[in-house]
């Protein structure tokens, strides 16, 4: 199944969940409505926002790349910051907005929807990245030993 490694632009995966995650909101044994699910929702949010943009932030003071489909542009490993928490903080950011979808949708299908993306991203996104940015890094097997690949 190489042929999906860094297919498939994360964004695009992300609007896909979401979009399945609204679909399975319809199914009945899907819906639920806890009270505060507005709130929720807006919390998810602004969790998502704090580890996308601290990612992009760190990647633009280092001056490499933030698309994961251009690995040739990576011009710097990049460990300050949010990534001395995950390796991978915009992808997370990317599953909390899974998450704010399913509670602003009132839908339990964002937890396998959240699990498949997960998944989905670590096998065919993270894991080429990870082997490219060994191989351009010196020191990245060591920052793998360090730091979690998702939180």
């Amino acid at each position: 199944m190489s042929f999906l490694e860094l297919k498939i632009p994360p964004l695009a995966l992300l609007v896909i969940a979401c979009a399945l995650t609204y679909g399975l909101s319809g199914v009945e044994s899907f819906g639920f409505a806890p009270p505060a699910s507005g709130l929720l929702a807006l919390l998810s949010l602004v969790i998502s926002a704090v580890f996308i943009f601290s990612g992009v932030f760190e990647f633009r003071r280092a001056k490499t790349t933030v698309n994961p489909m251009l690995k040739t542009e990576s011009s710097s490993l990049v460990t300050s910051g949010i990534y001395k928490i995950t390796r991978n903080p915009m992808y997370v950011g990317f599953v909390f907005i899974i998450f704010a979808a399913s509670f602003y949708w009132h839908s339990w299908a964002g937890i396998p929807v959240s699990v498949g993306f997960v998944l989905y991203m670590t096998q065919f996104q993270i894991k080429p990245e990870e082997r490219y940015l060994s191989g351009l890094f010196n020191d990245y097997d060591d920052y793998k030993m360090r730091v979690r690949r998702w939180l």
